[in-house]
């Protein structure tokens, strides 16, 4: 990233170090672990462990901003996984690099390297199995799982770049969870049959089209926007990016300790299957855009 610092190799070396040593990737273990317990049984844990405020509180939004934490910590753990095989990848100090380096350059970056497939071997070998040489580099499961990783990040990184819900609910939860359901009937049939339903937990947002533009007013065009998730998918897809993150800091942090002739304890994804991972619930699946007839203008001052 064309970064010097004014510190020492020592100091470098001591930062970077602390940074591997105390790297909080289990944060989102103990996350998604209580997310997905709790919605096992979300009326036993509620019964059970819930204080008086909680047992007043209606299950079912109980449940839906369970949800909808999960689909979010999927993207919050690929924001960091991305953020981190950049920075680690191509600074000298990666954790301030983390703290610099902005949003749109993740997606860049995986638009240009990941989705393009530039990351060589040699590259995920170097981001998730550091260390491992040798012999043991050219293991099959290690290179099975280099294939499936390279594989994985471009169908995950397509998944990230559709990002829209994550900025709404990132920046002030500018979105609403529900349970939704629609159908598409024919006007004109005198039976009016259903010839389409879809139901799902969807999150409902605000949209908007920049129609004209005449000096300082600009004409909109608003939608209300209901986009379903299948939080059983982003759980699994959350997992595997902790996973990743997880060999990227414990690679470098065994590194810090071996001695000779000790081996590195990876963790390997041979047998992960792709179809399985990214498997969704199609009849569940839709987005719908419900367009307001008035135009927007916002008058600029």
């Amino acid at each position: 990233m064309g970064m010097n610092f004014q510190i020492s190799d020592e100091q470098l070396a001591e930062i970077n170090d602390y940074f591997t040593r105390f790297y909080d990737y289990n944060h989102w273990f103990f996350r998604l672990k209580t997310l997905d317990i709790i919605l096992d049984n979300p009326e036993k844990f509620v019964n059970e462990c819930g204080d008086e405020e909680l047992k007043k509180e209606n299950i079912e939004d109980y449940k839906l901003s369970l949800k909808t934490e999960i689909f979010f910590t999927f993207f919050h753990t690929a924001e960091a996984l991305f953020s981190l095989m950049i920075c680690v990848h191509s600074s000298k100090l990666p954790w301030l690099s983390m703290k610099l380096i902005k949003f749109k350059e993740i997606c860049d970056n995986i638009r240009d390297t990941i989705l393009q497939e530039k990351l060589s071997d040699e590259d995920i070998r170097f981001l998730f199995f550091n260390g491992i040489i040798g012999k043991e580099a050219e293991r099959k499961d290690i290179k099975d799982s280099i294939s499936f990783i390279r594989q994985y990040l471009k169908r995950m990184g397509k998944l990230f770049l559709d990002n829209k819900l994550y900025l709404e609910y990132k920046h002030g939860l500018r979105l609403i969870t529900l349970n939704s359901q629609f159908k598409i009937i024919p006007e004109n049939f005198g039976n009016q049959v259903t010839i389409l339903t879809r139901k799902g937990t969807a999150h409902v947002y605000l949209d908007h089209t920049l129609l004209s533009k005449t000096g300082k007013d600009e004409q909109y065009k608003v939608e209300l926007v209901t986009q379903s998730f299948d939080y059983q998918l982003y759980l699994r897809l959350a997992v595997i990016n902790l996973q990743l993150i997880k060999n990227i800091i414990e690679t470098r942090k065994q590194k810090l300790k071996l001695k000779p002739g000790e081996k590195m304890i990876v963790g390997i994804f041979d047998k992960h299957n792709l179809d399985e991972l990214f498997k969704e619930n199609y009849a569940e699946k839709f987005i719908f855009r419900l367009g307001r007839s008035q135009v927007q203008s916002n008058a600029k001052k």
